[in-house]
C-alpha cells in the first residue's frame, strides 16, 4: 500500500472503482430495456415496473452503504468492503441477465417480470451500495483544494471514457457480448484499488462542522422537501390507479420550492447545514433538466426532425449521445480543471450549466436539421461533463469528513427526487403541452435557474478562488 502522492497514475488508481461502477450503469442503461423487450417480450409499463427499482435503490442504497462505510473500519479502511461488496454483487447481477428465464425456472416457475425486477434491484443496489464509497475514497485521500479537483476531474474522464468504451463493444459486437464483458470488468476495477492505496484512520473535522442529528439532517433537505413530497404523491397515485391533477400540484411545488429557496439564499450563515441546503437546491434543479433530457430526447429529436423515420432517429439518438457522454469524458481535463486554476470551482459549474440550458433550449425550440441536433448535444456535454464532477468537489469542501459518506448520500437525494419528478410529474404534464419541444425549454429553464443558483454558492474563505 502506498501513501497519497500527487501523479497522474496515482489518481487513476484512486478513479478506477468509479470507472468499473460506470461500466456497470453504463451497461444497465443502454442493455436492460433492450433485452427485456427482445429477449423476454416484456410489454413496456412492464419495463418500467423494472426500471422504478432504480430510484428506490438509490434512496436507500448510497444513505445506507454512505453511513455505514463512514463508522466502519475493515481491512484497513472505510471503503474498501463495501467496494468489493458492490463488485460481486454488481458482476453477479449482469451475470444473470440474460439467464433471467433460467432463473425463473429454477425458483419454480416464477414470473419473469418478478425474477427481472429482482436482478434489477440488485445490480441498482449494488451500484448504488459503491457509488459512495468511491467518491468518498478520493475525498477522504486526496487534500481539499485542486488536487482533490483534479482528481474528481481524473475520476469523470476515466468513468467517461469507459462508459464510452463499452458501449462501442456493445455497438461492435452486439449487446450480449457487452453484458459478458462488462459483468467480468466490473469485479476487479471495482474493488482492487481500493486494496491498493492507504486509508487515513483518522479524518479531521473543518472549521465549520457541527455535530449532526437527525434534525439538522431534515433541515439540510429543507430545499428538496417540495419536490421530495410531489413525487411521493404522483407515486401514490400511480400504484393506486388514481388520477390527480398534476399540472397544479406541479405548479404549486414550484412556487413552495421558491419560496423555500429565497431565505435559504439570503442568509449570511456559512456553517454547513446552510450551505449543503444552497448545493442541494442547486443540484435538484440541474438534475431536473438532466433528466429531461434522458426521458424525452426520442420524441422530441422525432418532432424536430420529421423527416427521418423511426430507424433514423434511433441511430441520431445514439450519435448524440455518444457525442454528449464523449465530450462529457474529455471536458473535466481539457476544459473545466484549466478553468477552475483562475475562477471558482462554482461560477465554472454555473457557466457549464448555463451552456447546457442553452444547447437544449436550442433543441427544444431551433433545430432543424441532424448536424445542428449532434452540435447542441456536443455543446451540452460541457455541461454534462461538469455536473458529474465539480459539484462532488463543491460539496465535499464544505462538509464534515467524519461522515462523508452519509452527507454523500444525502447529496445523492437531489439527483434521486428530480428523477422521479421528471418521470412520473414532467411525464404527465407532457400530452398537455402545445410541443414536445417545450419539454426540453422546460429543462432549459431548471438549468438556467441552477446556473443562478451555483453562482450564489459562497466561497470557503475571502481568499478561496475554489
Amino acid at each position: 500500500m502506498s501513501p497519497y502522492r500527487a501523479s497522474a497514475g496515482y489518481r487513476l488508481l484512486l478513479s478506477t472503482p468509479s470507472a468499473g461502477l460506470g461500466i456497470a450503469l453504463t451497461t444497465q442503461i443502454t442493455a436492460l430495456s433492450w433485452l427485456l423487450e427482445s429477449r423476454y417480450d416484456l410489454a413496456i409499463d412492464d419495463i418500467a415496473l423494472v426500471w422504478a427499482a432504480g430510484p428506490l435503490a438509490g434512496i436507500l442504497g448510497q444513505v445506507a452503504a454512505g453511513h455505514t462505510s463512514d463508522r466502519s473500519w475493515i481491512w484497513g479502511g472505510r471503503r474498501r468492503a463495501y467496494l468489493l461488496m458492490s463488485g460481486v454483487f454488481s458482476s453477479l447481477a449482469l451475470l444473470a441477465l440474460p439467464e433471467l428465464g433460467t432463473v425463473a425456472a429454477a425458483l419454480g416457475g416464477l414470473s419473469i417480470v418478478l425474477v427481472a425486477t429482482c436482478v434489477a434491484l440488485l445490480l441498482d443496489v449494488a451500484i448504488n451500495v459503491g457509488l459512495n464509497p468511491a467518491r468518498a475514497l478520493i475525498a477522504d485521500i486526496v487534500p481539499a483544494g485542486p488536487e482533490r479537483s483534479l482528481t474528481f476531474a481524473y475520476m469523470q474522464t476515466l468513468s467517461g471514457a469507459t462508459g464510452v468504451a463499452i458501449t462501442i463493444v456493445g455497438a461492435w459486437l452486439g449487446n450480449m457480448w457487452m453484458i459478458m464483458i462488462a459483468a467480468f470488468l466490473a469485479l476487479p476495477l471495482t474493488s482492487i484499488p481500493a486494496f491498493l492505496v492507504r486509508e487515513p484512520s483518522e479524518i479531521a473535522a473543518p472549521a465549520l462542522a457541527e455535530k449532526l442529528n437527525p434534525k439538522l439532517l431534515l433541515a439540510m433537505l429543507l430545499p428538496i422537501a417540495p419536490a421530495a413530497l410531489f413525487a411521493v404523491i404522483c407515486s401514490a397515485a400511480k400504484i393506486a390507479g388514481i388520477t390527480i391533477a398534476v399540472i397544479p400540484l406541479a405548479l404549486a411545488t414550484a412556487v413552495a420550492t421558491a419560496v423555500l429557496a429565497i431565505p435559504i439564499f439570503r442568509t449570511k450563515r456559512t456553517d454547513q447545514v446552510a450551505l449543503a441546503r444552497r448545493i442541494l437546491f442547486a443540484q435538484g434543479l440541474s438534475w431536473i433538466g438532466i433528466f429531461a433530457m434522458f426521458v424525452f430526447l426520442a420524441p422530441v429529436v422525432a418532432e424536430r426532425l420529421p423527416h427521418l423515420d423511426q430507424e433514423k432517429v434511433g441511430r441520431d439518438i445514439a450519435i448524440s449521445l455518444g457525442l454528449f457522454n464523449l465530450v462529457a469524458a474529455i471536458a473535466p481535463l481539457a476544459i473545466l480543471m484549466p478553468l477552475v486554476a483562475r475562477f471558482r470551482r462554482a461560477y465554472v459549474h454555473a457557466a457549464g450549466m448555463l451552456l447546457m440550458g442553452l444547447a437544449f433550449g436550442a433543441i427544444g425550440l431551433l433545430v432543424q436539421t441532424e448536424l445542428q441536433l449532434w452540435l447542441c448535444m456536443a455543446v451540452a456535454g460541457i455541461g454534462w461533463g461538469s455536473l458529474v464532477s465539480l459539484p462532488y468537489v463543491i460539496f465535499c469542501d464544505r462538509i464534515d469528513a467524519r461522515q462523508l459518506g452519509l452527507l454523500l448520500g444525502i447529496f445523492n437525494l437531489a439527483v434521486v427526487i428530480p428523477q422521479l419528478v421528471v418521470s412520473l410529474g414532467l411525464g404527465a404534464i407532457a400530452p398537455s403541452l402545445p410541443a414536445r419541444g417545450d419539454l426540453f425549454v422546460i429543462a432549459a429553464i431548471a438549468l438556467f435557474a441552477a446556473a443562478l443558483a451555483w453562482a450564489m454558492v459562497p466561497p470557503l474563505a475571502k481568499s478561496d478562488h475554489q
